[in-house]
């Protein structure tokens, strides 16, 4: 598989050869090996995820993307301002990143990690979602779990408080569509559709 990248390149970040400062057509990333799966960003870089479960971070000054260590194979990644959350094959969520203001790392803190770290432990996760500031993951039953900036109703659990770990904030959902910012939407398990956050 040949992936291609355009855009700004003034501090390397598209992980092309070329040197030029913007790129106004594709240009062939020769910098990764393999079959990639997704491919993510955040305001100042992009994870890469191949088909084997590994990660790959790239960001500004750095023109080769860099393995991340993570001891399970991840099956989905997403990026919000200056963080990811990613899902594991055995169902579980990983988060890092260079934003921590709210908690929306999930890791009991509000300190910056730029390594990747398991914040649950029992699984059973299918989906994993970011808003600007927070971070959702669904699991089969319809549990949904937030966690992060809990202001102007982004988490949906009605208290507009942070939380700094996965809480239980809404049932019965069967899908997610994580909008701009603060907002969300959700399809419940009985066809209704609720939105919640910033308007």
């Amino acid at each position: 598989m040949e992936i291609y990248a355009f855009g700004d390149n003034s501090k390397g970040e598209l992980g092309v050869l070329d040197k030029r400062q913007n790129l106004e057509v594709l240009t062939k990333i020769d910098t990764l090996e393999g079959t990639l799966l997704d491919i993510t960003g955040d305001y100042y870089g992009i994870v890469l995820l191949d088909s084997k479960g590994n990660l790959y971070s790239l960001k500004q000054y750095e023109t080769m993307p860099k393995q991340l260590s993570v001891d399970e194979k991840i099956i989905s990644v997403v990026g919000a301002y200056y963080s990811y959350v990613a899902l594991s094959e055995s169902g579980n969520v990983w988060t890092w990143g260079g934003s921590n203001n709210y908690g929306q790392l999930g890791d009991g803190t509000k300190a910056r990690r730029d390594k990747p770290k398991k914040i649950t432990e029992e699984g059973g996760f299918e989906s994993v979602y970011s808003g600007l500031y927070h971070c959702f993951a669904l699991k089969p039953n319809g549990d949904l779990w937030g966690w992060g900036y809990g202001s102007l109703g982004s988490l949906g659990d009605g208290l507009g408080q942070d939380h700094t770990t996965p809480t239980l904030v809404l049932k019965d959902i069967d899908k997610v569509y994580q909008g701009l910012c603060s907002q969300t939407f959700v399809r419940m398990k009985d066809g209704r559709f609720m939105g919640f956050g910033a308007d």
